[in-house]
Order: C-alpha cells, then sequence, then structure tokens
C-alpha cells in the first residue's frame, strides 16, 4: 500500500485499477457525508497532503471531513472552522465534533 503525493520526491506505485478508482473519485456527486477522527489519529493529513495550516494532534480534539475535505476541528469548548461555514452547517460540525 501507499499514498500517492504530489509534491514528494521518491517512486509511487499503485495498480492501474487503484489510480483508475482515485481518479473516478473526483468525479462522484459531492453528498455532504461528514467523517469524523482524532486529531490523534495517523489518517489526520491535515496541512501535511492537503492546502492549510496543519491540525496538531491531540487525544483531546477531534476533525470532521466534509466530503473527505477538512472543514472543523477541536473539542467541546473550542471549535475551529477550516472554511466559511454557514450557522446551519455550523451546528451540523458541533454536532459532529460532539458525537451527536
Amino acid at each position: 500500500g501507499g499514498r500517492f503525493v504530489q509534491g514528494f520526491a521518491g517512486e509511487q506505485f499503485a495498480s492501474p485499477e487503484a489510480l483508475r478508482l482515485l481518479k473516478d473519485t473526483r468525479k462522484q456527486e459531492k453528498t455532504a457525508v461528514l467523517t469524523v477522527l482524532s486529531t490523534a489519529d495517523p489518517l489526520n493529513l491535515t496541512g501535511t497532503i492537503t492546502p492549510g495550516d496543519r491540525v496538531a494532534s491531540s487525544s483531546s480534539q477531534r476533525l470532521v471531513y466534509r466530503d473527505g475535505v477538512p472543514v472543523a476541528y477541536g473539542s467541546r469548548s473550542d471549535i475551529h472552522y477550516l472554511q466559511a461555514v454557514d450557522a446551519d452547517h455550523q451546528r451540523q460540525l458541533r454536532s459532529a465534533l460532539l458525537g451527536k
């Protein structure tokens, strides 16, 4: 396994089928699916392979992605939005971060 990461030197390998699946992902309709993970999770690559600032690893904070794009992170008392978010979406993101 491995990741295709733009801007890094070195060889990157994947089967032709994996490459096709990655390209097809870009064409999929956006469904506003929210995915939440701990900022301490190794999948937290925000600011590493995505644009923007790095979201520091912390066992007390969670990170929310909408359709694979990082949109917010924080804890119960402190939420940071990584892009402009209207009031309805802020409520959805807060609920996702709090596990509701």
